[in-house]
């Protein structure tokens, strides 16, 4: 049975005019929450919560606004219902933690809180300095938990896979490795960032030319990768791991007409803390591998 097309006009302006509605109510909840105006909008965030139960968003700003009005028991129902509905559970279950608190139900706040770090919750900001947590701050759990948020935070710090080059970082003078009192080949500085999630090389030569690489841990490969680039318009692009005592990272050297080598580095921890930078390349497929650069790292004093 085909509809008429004035019963279609009729149906397509009731949805239209259905969704105007609804958006103009949330534009109005969004105003009264934004300004703050905590009692109108526990009553606009109600009506969206009961004609939308899935909106996990209006679910936790119904809770934030009974929470600023200090009706925590009503908060709690409203910040649990968001964190049902999948509605960013760190940061929800750290709002539940918090609105137990206040609540005294301490046991019960230190369970969500303990849940928000499980969920990923990283603001060690926040947490260090909420006044609603000082009562916590000699408990063994508490102190697990802000280790735990740190965790969170910074998860390369943490994570013993990302920490296999931190022998190469410092600022070094560099030495040709079989002639250690000669001419110094250039200087190098290996710090690390983006919270040690990878290492960046500065190196400048004696002659002035500059040269840079990002290293860094691929979690996907399992490997280490580097990507460096020099004023001489050549890439390495290498990778590997740990092995053997070494950093062992295998790949090519490209020119800037596109060329191709195969090209290999080995960077070996030493005593005293130096270390052995060998660079070799090959133009048979690996077969014979010839030196490109062999340097020796000193820490600069």
């Amino acid at each position: 049975m085909q509809l008429s097309q004035k019963l279609i006009h009729t149906i397509l302006f009731i949805l239209i005019t259905s969704f105007t509605m609804a958006q103009t109510e949330k534009n109005k909840a969004n105003e009264y929450y934004n300004n703050q105006n905590w009692e109108e909008s526990v009553k606009a965030y109600f009506e969206i919560t009961k004609a939308e139960p899935e909106n996990g968003q209006a679910w936790f700003r119904l809770g934030s606004s009974y929470f600023n009005l200090e009706k925590y028991s009503d908060a709690l129902p409203a910040f649990e219902t968001a964190d049902q509905k999948g509605f960013f559970p760190f940061f929800v279950r750290y709002q539940i933690a918090t609105t137990y608190s206040l609540l005294n139900e301490d046991e019960i706040a230190m369970s969500w809180l303990s849940k928000a770090v499980e969920a990923g919750y990283s603001n060690v900001k926040q947490i260090s300095s909420d006044a609603n947590f000082d009562k916590f701050s000699d408990n063994p759990e508490f102190i697990v938990l802000i280790a735990g948020v740190k965790k969170n935070a910074k998860p390369c710090e943490y994570d013993e896979n990302y920490r296999k080059f931190d022998f190469w970082i410092g600022e070094w003078d560099v030495y040709n490795y079989n002639n250690p009192n000669g001419q110094k080949a250039g200087t190098n500085k290996i710090e690390k960032i983006n919270s040690g999630c990878a290492l960046y090389e500065s190196w400048e030569s004696s002659s002035g030319n500059r040269g840079s690489s990002m290293n860094y841990y691929d979690p996907l490969k399992k490997k280490w990768i580097q990507i460096w680039t020099a004023d001489g318009g050549y890439i390495v692009d290498i990778e590997g791991d740990f092995i053997d005592g070494a950093m062992q990272l295998v790949g090519n050297l490209i020119s800037q007409d596109g060329s191709k080598t195969d090209f290999r580095g080995t960077w070996t921890p030493l005593e005293h803390g130096n270390v052995r930078q060998f660079f070799e390349q090959s133009t048979d497929g690996g077969k014979t591998w010839t030196p490109w650069f062999d340097g020796l790292y000193v820490k600069k004093k």
